[in-house]
């Protein structure tokens, strides 16, 4: 059987939800009639896992008793397509560094119990690679655990997949909890701890890292779990980011969503989340303790992968690299036939473009890249 794209099954991550979950993540939004059965599928593969969920409950509340939480989590905070998955991937090539897999994202509560059944499924319904950049997908493979909260409790700002137009709600009630009441904010702080447990469990690694690109915008919240985390930023040119998200959501959102977004709203909202998420970030930081943070910048991450790698494991204080990096050097050399998309921007566009985002080039010190085409 080909493989096909998550739209031919109607299937959406939230499948991969508690029907309580899957409940919340809807409440109060208006399901297109031409998405419903994504929605009917989402409720009948939840209702198929109950039972599973049981168990889970059962079995990884035993285990998660056998450990403690990591005493410094290890977190890749940045923007969307600032080169965020590649550091992750390559982290988690270090034998000590747990994560959250591509099944525990979609499946996060059945991730020991249900794995032999809703893995495979799942491996099935996927496709080979990313629509949008062609980076490869597996099962198996690390992925941000955003989704895997909204499928814990419909408290995630990936929300935004299914329901686009409400993407600024969600940031404010989702990513920064300012409009989320303290109870809600205290039960998604204990579902993230046990989620890292599980991770760690999964994968019987000693300790972990997490990319999620929301969690740029939640030091604050994250320091009050993880007192000691550590923290790398990885910055990339601002015009290359918004031309690659609004790219990468293009090509990766008519497959999730549940009600559509007016193309304006669509891109005045990649503006609004970036100088949010940014600012926050900027105005955050500094409660992270000193010697906590590590911040470079993607383009010359990419020219010397490996010495970064280093700096990193150096500046942090994270034992092992010499162990670690022979796996780094493998998963390089597996890597160099991926080629990036490349962008082709019109004067208009990048008129606006540069509206929003010239006071960030100048911040960050970057020009329009020379590998963008003007039409």
């Amino acid at each position: 059987m080909t493989k096909k794209a998550f739209i031919p099954l109607s299937l959406i991550p939230l499948a991969g939800g508690s029907l309580k979950a899957i409940r919340k993540t809807i409440e109060g939004c208006e399901v297109s009639s031409q998405y419903k059965m994504r929605l009917y599928s989402a409720f009948l593969v939840g209702g198929i896992s109950k039972p599973f969920r049981l168990a889970e409950d059962f079995v990884v509340n035993k285990k998660s008793k056998t450990i403690t939480d990591p005493a410094q989590p290890l977190f890749i905070l940045g923007h969307w397509r600032s080169g965020t998955t590649l550091l992750h991937n390559l982290l988690t090539q270090d034998p000590d560094f747990g994560y959250v897999t591509t099944y525990q994202s979609v499946f996060p509560n059945v991730t020991l119990s249900g794995k032999w059944l809703f893995k495979n499924f799942m491996q099935l319904a996927m496709p080979d690679k990313r629509p949008a950049d062609n980076v490869k997908l597996s099962a198996d493979f690390p992925q941000e655990e955003e989704f895997a909260l909204g499928n814990i409790h419909g408290l995630s700002y990936y929300n935004f997949w299914y329901f686009p137009d409400e993407a600024r709600n969600y940031f404010s009630k989702y990513l920064t909890f300012e409009d989320l009441n303290p109870a809600e904010k205290e039960y998604w702080k204990a579902s993230y701890k046990q989620l890292v447990k599980t991770a760690i469990l999964n994968t019987k690694r000693k300790n972990i890292v997490l990319k999620n690109p929301p969690n740029t915008g939640r030091i604050d919240t994250l320091l009050e779990i993880y007192p000691n985390a550590k923290f790398i930023h990885i910055m990339r040119n601002p015009v290359t980011v918004y031309l690659s998200t609004k790219r990468f959501f293009e090509k990766t959102m008519p497959a999730l969503q549940l009600n559509k977004v007016e193309e304006k709203r669509f891109i005045e909202n990649i503006f609004w989340v970036y100088e949010k998420l940014m600012d926050k970030y900027e105005k955050d930081k500094v409660l992270i303790p000193e010697g906590n943070l590590y911040e470079f910048k993607f383009e010359d991450f990419e020219k010397e992968p490996l010495t970064f790698l280093r700096k990193i494991y150096t500046e942090l204080k994270i034992d092992n690299f010499h162990t670690a990096e022979p796996h780094f050097v493998n998963y390089l050399n597996s890597q160099k036939k991926f080629k990036m998309n490349k962008h082709k921007v019109d004067k208009e566009s990048l008129d606006l473009i540069m509206q929003n985002m010239e006071n960030y080039c100048q911040k960050y010190e970057y020009n329009v890249p020379d590998n963008i085409e003007i039409m």
